[in-house]
Formats: structure tokens, sequence, C-alpha cells
């Protein structure tokens, strides 16, 4: 995800307002306070030879939303709107043309995946322990 494209929530909430309020009570938002800190976070990235979490790894890719601000990627949030919907600046733009958002839905259901595959061949132990 180009993070210099992410917007943020609350962007998304000016139109949005019922579903980002839905949002704030599901574990996708609260991974932002709680991943980092589960015992279960901490052993995969213990084998996985993680030290910090939310600031430099793999992880950043899937569990938290990233946005680029003054030069620097900052986490923003947990799994948020773009992490499924991609980043906003350019879901904006398409977001009244109804082939557009159709193909854009199609690309952002492929990038998260979830299953065996969502996760690198040479990083076993980023998978899931439900895996």
């Amino acid at each position: 995800m180009d993070a210099a494209k992410v917007v943020g929530s609350q962007k998304c909430g000016e139109c949005h307002k019922y579903e980002v309020e839905a949002w704030k009570l599901t574990p996708h938002f609260k991974t932002f306070n709680d991943m980092h800190r589960s015992e279960a976070a901490g052993k995969i990235a213990t084998a996985m030879g993680i030290k910090r979490i939310k600031s430099e790894s793999l992880c950043l890719v899937c569990h938290y939303s990233v946005q680029k601000k003054g030069g620097a990627e900052e986490v923003m949030s947990g799994v948020s709107c773009e992490s499924c919907h991609s980043p906003a600046e350019d879901w904006l733009n398409l977001h009244n043309d109804k082939k557009s958002t159709r193909d854009y839905a199609a690309r952002a259901s492929a990038v998260c995946g979830h299953g065996p595959a969502a996760f690198p061949a040479d990083r076993p132990a980023a998978r899931h322990p439900a895996q």
C-alpha cells in the first residue's frame, strides 16, 4: 500500500460516519492498541526475529494502517478502511464511477486474501496460529 496516498479513517468518516463508528467497535480497530501487546503476537514476532511489531516489521502490512506524513511513515491505526479498500486518495476520485468502483473493489479484495497464500512462503513463522 502506498502510504503517501493513505488519508485516514477520519476522512472516510466524513461521508461514511456510521461505518466508521461501527468499525471502532471491531477487533480491526483495536489492533492499533492491542495486537502488539498480545502474547500470541509476541510469540510470532520472536519466531520471526522481530523486536518492534508496530514500527519495523512485516506485521505493519496487514495489521496496521500506515500514512506518510512530512516524509516519514507513521502508524495511524489498526486495520482500517484503507486496509481493504486501498488508499483513499485514489478511491475518493473514483467513488461515484460504478465501473471503476467495481474494478477497485475486486483489486482490494485480492490484496488481503486471509488465506495461506496471503503469507510469504519464505516466512512460515508469520502464519497465524489458526493455520
